[in-house]
């Protein structure tokens, strides 16, 4: 069980204070921002320890912004402190549900869409699509106290929460880093209800989605029970047939994404549900004892992505390539630093190397067919990343054979294509001369040479204002060290005789 005491101790002020240190968020109405606490960091955490624990603390004025239909408001650093510790309480009192998803650990938008995704592949096509009417500005006060008083027991950090909540009204604050937990805790017994009666059930936040869309009234009645309604002008009812938008993704039973996705599985139970309702629908066919039955639809083909040889070449030559791919294959799980290397590298050669890069990054758990094709599609660099740029990022070069001095070009792993084929891909002119492939012809040769002397520039600037810098320090050691009236006697080098 926690208590004040417990709760305040300095390892989870810490741990706290490093959660919102990482967000970097905007300032708060006293104007101190996370470089400025981090200045005492210690003696600003131990403050906030003793004012909180003798009950002297009291959360300041929010900071309110307007932003569309909504009022975001901005907690000064303090008390995000205190607001992300007792988040990590109530998460670790209180068991969510499995179908909610918003700011749960290893939950996310991707596990809602995972979800969603096996729904579709079992056949479910129609939901109802639910918004909760100014969920966190309606939420009861008084119902939300009584449910954190049922997983918390302790009286005064019972009173924290309340001082926390009573701080904004009406509802809880949209903005504070207590809310979703609190939001979370408020819904409990809704979720419960709703996902043991369904044969379907996603939530996040305030977005839901339940299947069967009878389930719709049961949401209308068990929200009314903690005061709150469904925003009807955003809420109707889907089907995966039409398309519909979810959590930002685009959710369509469409057979040729499924396939452009490798999700064959899905393609197939696609396929399947397609073929039953063709048949349902077709009248029954006249009796004619010369006619041959025509032979059964084929689902489709579960066909192994075939790699061509400009890319074989490339993963089998270059290791930090294959070792990217290997990551995929092996973990399910890419960084964001390797996706965009996939990208950095591939993206030049067109619609293989576009299909290269959803084949890799769709063995992954999080992978976004959408997301992965607009990424590709902006992607706009004259050529593709060096080999030597690579090595610095990944921090391993003893592995690299390559040798490339020959060849009159600046290194990157797709050389290795170009050696299989020499027109997978065409550096752009007149940017291909500038930083990977050296010019051939007077033109371009003045162009490297005009930026290499604008980088130069660039360079001595950089000296020369660190220079004045470091003069300025000199002199200011020396009025400290020698005060005025001090007669300074300089050294000099005696003349040669």
């Amino acid at each position: 069980m926690y208590d004040l005491e417990t709760a305040m101790n300095m390892d989870a002020l810490y741990r706290s204070w490093q959660k919102v240190s990482a967000k970097n968020a905007c300032l708060g109405i006293d104007g101190i921002d996370i470089s400025l606490y981090r200045s005492d960091l210690q003696k600003n955490l131990r403050s906030l320890q003793t004012s909180v624990t003798s009950g002297n603390y009291r959360p300041y004025t929010e900071k309110v912004y307007h932003h569309k239909d909504r009022i975001i408001c901005i907690s000064c650093v303090d008390d995000k402190i205190i607001q992300t510790m007792l988040a990590e309480i109530i998460m670790a009192v209180y068991a969510p549900a499995k179908s909610v998803h918003g700011f749960i650990p290893k939950r996310s938008v991707f596990t809602a869409k995972k979800l969603l995704e096996d729904a579709l592949s079992s056949g479910i096509s129609e939901y109802s699509k639910i918004d909760i009417k100014r969920f966190y500005d309606t939420i009861d006060e008084k119902i939300l106290l009584d449910k954190v008083a049922l997983v918390i027991a302790d009286v005064k950090l019972i009173a924290l929460f309340k001082l926390l909540i009573d701080s904004h009204t009406p509802g809880i604050s949209t903005g504070s880093c207590l809310s979703p937990a609190l939001s979370n805790l408020y819904l409990a017994d809704f979720d419960d209800k709703i996902e043991k009666n369904s044969v379907f059930y996603s939530r996040y936040v305030d977005d839901i989605l339940v299947a069967p869309v009878t389930n719709t009234e049961l949401i209308k009645e068990k929200l009314a029970e903690v005061n709150l309604d469904i925003n009807s002008e955003k809420s109707k009812t889907v089907n995966a047939s039409d398309g519909f938008r979810y959590l930002g993704f685009d959710i369509k039973r469409d057979i040729d994404r499924a396939i452009q996705n490798s999700d064959f599985a899905l393609a197939e139970a696609i396929y399947e549900a397609q073929e039953s309702d063709v048949a349902a629908n077709e009248p029954p066919p006249k009796p004619d004892v010369q006619s041959v039955p025509a032979p059964a639809p084929e689902t489709p083909a579960k066909t192994e992505y075939e790699l061509p040889n400009t890319i074989r070449n490339v993963v089998k030559k270059c290791h930090i390539v294959k070792a990217i791919a290997d990551k995929a294959e092996t973990g399910n799980r890419l960084d964001l630093a390797d996706k965009m290397h996939l990208l950095q590298i591939f993206y030049c050669l067109g619609e293989v190397g576009a299909k290269f890069i959803h084949h890799t990054l769709s063995k992954c758990d999080d992978y976004d067919y959408a997301e992965t094709q607009r990424r590709i599609s902006r992607y706009n660099v004259p050529n593709p990343i060096g080999c030597k740029k690579l090595c610095e990022r990944t921090g391993d070069i003893s592995k690299c054979s390559c040798s490339f001095a020959g060849e009159n070009i600046y290194p990157t792993p797709i050389i290795h294509a170009l050696r299989v084929d020499r027109e997978c891909f065409k550096p752009t002119a007149p940017q291909d001369n500038i930083g990977h492939f050296k010019a051939k012809n007077p033109k371009d040769k003045a162009m490297d040479a005009l930026s290499a002397m604008i980088e130069l520039n660039k360079k001595r600037y950089e000296i020369a204002e660190q220079h004045k810098i470091l003069k300025g320090q000199i002199e200011e050691k020396r009025r400290r060290d020698h005060p005025a009236g001090t007669i300074l006697r300089i050294y000099e080098p005696r003349a040669a005789a």
